[in-house]
């Protein structure tokens, strides 16, 4: 934290006008980075709208207390436990304790900040991390915490030299330096192949406000967003405690500045790392009433690209700047009425960055195998996170995609011409990384079998025999439970692939069927209207969804306004789930009238349905 901010020497800024544009995919690093590097600029996770916000705090320890002691008694008071904490280290500070062990067990994310000063008190230049070679005492150092952070492994935040601009920060030198210092200790932690650390870039909200001439300017000291994983800004109301002429100011105020930055890098999402006010001596509540608006700031557009907050819930020695809720009843209430919100309920923690691939292995059919009909294709899948799902292709084409073990797809073979086919399964893990395993089969199949040809002597009055272009001709329903789909059934149609399903509508049982519909049919074109004597036979190959449905075939001869003459019908008990030929005969009663196709079933269970192929009306030539 630095709420007394002055001015530091800045030395002329070249090329750093540009340095809070997103760079290139591929962005040299610093001299101590070991050369160009590629950045994958990780910019998650960005809060959902609506979504909960996470809400920490930096918790002084009393009285003897612990740090855990300190954290646990302010999260009794308020009735929250922290999603994240502020954890202030200095350069060689050891890593991890067992309190940061503590806080990652429980769920509560460290946001580290590393300072650039040792145990011992000795400054570390801004420009001597930057240009520190492999090998070097301060390149070793960084390395340390690289291996430190992976070793840990639980998700972190990770800041260097927080509040670079403020005072406390003077001696480390110019902004230019600052960004290469923090490119070089960046480019460390992507050559050790740290995953759950992300990088933090923290200012005062105050370097937000302050024009661009100010050296403090924020935008001056800004790494890049290939460098930078999320944004924060420190932000306080000190008023008078440290400067008599210190002025009121809200929180939306201070954050202004800030929410402009952010949105010009909208795939960062942004923190207040550190936040408080103080008391107003003259005016008891004030401080109570600061809190309660800030509740309410982030539920508006201010918290759009907002992922959390954390309370400062200290004193600054020295001063009379008391920022601790407990310093007044109605500030306690305040922030505890905040900490209990539903909004303030979200959570730090993230997955850290998984590129290791799945398992997968096809395991049915084997390698070679000799397959027909429907096969299941069965696979194994594994990975060191989870796996999302296995997908089954067929040279190349997705046929089925399964979510869950056991993996499995069936795949109809009837389908596909007979010879060799690629079998692939396609694992992908949560995090998007992905594995194949491909088998070889042979498919021998028989030839499917060709719809009854039309003797000699005889004409065919439906043009969409069997349905294996498309449904013309055959989308007349019934009546109105009928549902009539063109599908593809497993083990093929009777003369190929495709087939007629007629089935009753959801939740119903009864008749359902379909009715011929033009212009294929008699009387259809001229010349095939009725003729007075002329036989009409109708046919079809039926396949019931189980044994023991009864389907029925009607013909029936209308006059041309629609009147009934006569019919003739045909019904079947099907007695198992083959295909089956049905046939009605009939004989035109009267000359230029129309006869109509019916093939329906009573269905007994709205699940049961019907196939139906090679539809066929013919007459004698």
């Amino acid at each position: 934290m630095s709420i007394v901010v002055a001015f530091v020497v800045v030395a002329t800024i070249s090329a750093l006008a540009s340095a809070s544009a997103a760079p290139s995919a591929r962005i040299g690093g610093g001299t101590g980075g070991g050369g160009t590097v590629e950045h994958p600029a990780v910019s998650g996770p960005l809060r959902a709208p609506g979504a909960p916000m996470a809400l920490g705090a930096e918790v002084k320890p009393t009285g003897g207390q612990s740090q855990q002691q300190a954290i646990v008694a302010f999260e009794t008071t308020t009735g929250h436990q922290l999603a994240f904490t502020r954890d202030y280290l200095l350069w060689n500070s050891p890593f991890p304790t067992s309190y940061e062990q503590w806080l990652a067990a429980r769920g509560t994310v460290p946001f580290i900040s590393v300072k650039p000063e040792t145990l011992s008190g000795a400054d570390i230049s801004w420009a001597s991390i930057a240009s520190a070679q492999p090998g070097s005492a301060i390149y070793k150092q960084m390395q340390a915490w690289a291996a430190e952070v992976k070793a840990f492994g639980y998700p972190v935040y990770f800041t260097f030299n927080h509040e670079p601009e403020s005072a406390a920060s003077n001696m480390g030198g110019t902004p230019a330096d600052f960004i290469a210092a923090w490119r070089a200790f960046y480019n460390v932690f992507q050559a050790q192949g740290v995953t759950n650390a992300r990088w933090m870039w923290i200012m005062t909200s105050f370097a937000f406000i302050v024009p661009t001439s100010d050296p403090r300017y924020a935008w001056n000291w800004y790494p890049g967003d290939a460098y930078v994983d999320a944004i924060g800004a420190d932000a306080y109301t000190a008023y008078t405690c440290d400067n008599p002429k210190g002025i009121w100011r809200t929180l939306a105020y201070q954050v202004a500045g800030f929410v402009t930055f952010g949105s010009q890098h909208p795939t960062k999402p942004m923190w207040l790392p550190e936040f408080g006010v103080v008391e107003d001596p003259a005016s008891p509540g004030r401080k109570a009433q600061w809190i309660t608006d800030a509740e309410a700031l982030f539920k508006g557009a201010t918290g759009a690209q907002f992922a959390g907050i954390a309370y400062y819930n200290e004193p600054r020695p020295g001063t009379a700047c008391d920022w601790r809720v407990s310093t007044s009843a109605s500030a306690q209430s305040a922030y505890n009425s905040l900490a209990r919100d539903p909004f303030y309920a979200g959570s730090a923690q993230w997955q850290p960055s998984d590129t290791t691939p799945p398992v997968v292995s096809i395991t049915s059919p084997v390698g070679g195998s000799t397959v027909s009909g429907v096969v299941t294709v069965s696979a194994s899948a594994s990975d060191n996170v989870a796996v999302g799902s296995v997908g089954f292709a067929v040279d190349g084409t997705t046929v089925a995609t399964d979510l869950g073990a056991p993996y499995t797809a069936s795949v109809d073979t009837t389908m596909l011409v007979n010879g060799l086919h690629t079998l692939t399964a396609l694992a992908t893990d949560t995090s998007g990384n992905t594995a194949t395993s491909s088998v070889t089969i042979n498919t021998v199949n028989p030839a499917p079998t060709s719809c009854p040809a039309t003797p000699a002597g005889v004409t065919e009055l439906s043009a969409n025999l069997s349905l294996e272009t498309g449904q013309s001709g055959w989308t007349g329903v019934y009546n109105a439970n009928s549902v009539d789909t063109r599908v593809q059934p497993s083990g093929g149609s009777y003369d190929g692939g495709w087939a007629l399903q007629i089935s009753p509508k959801p939740g119903a049982t009864g008749a359902a069927g379909v009715n011929n519909t033009g212009p294929a049919w008699v009387p259809g074109p001229p010349g095939l209207s009725t003729v007075a004597g002329k036989q009409y036979t109708g046919t079809a190959e039926v396949r019931a969804g189980v044994a023991g449905q009864q389907v029925t075939i009607l013909l029936r001869e209308t006059t041309p306004s629609g009147g009934g003459v006569s019919y003739a019908s045909t019904t079947l008990t099907l007695p198992d789930a083959g295909w089956h030929p049905i046939t009605s005969t009939y004989v035109a009663k009267s000359t230029g009238d129309t006869i109509k196709y019916t093939l329906y079933d009573t269905f007994t269970a709205s699940t049961q349905h019907l196939l139906a192929d090679c539809l066929s009306l013919q007459t004698p030539s």
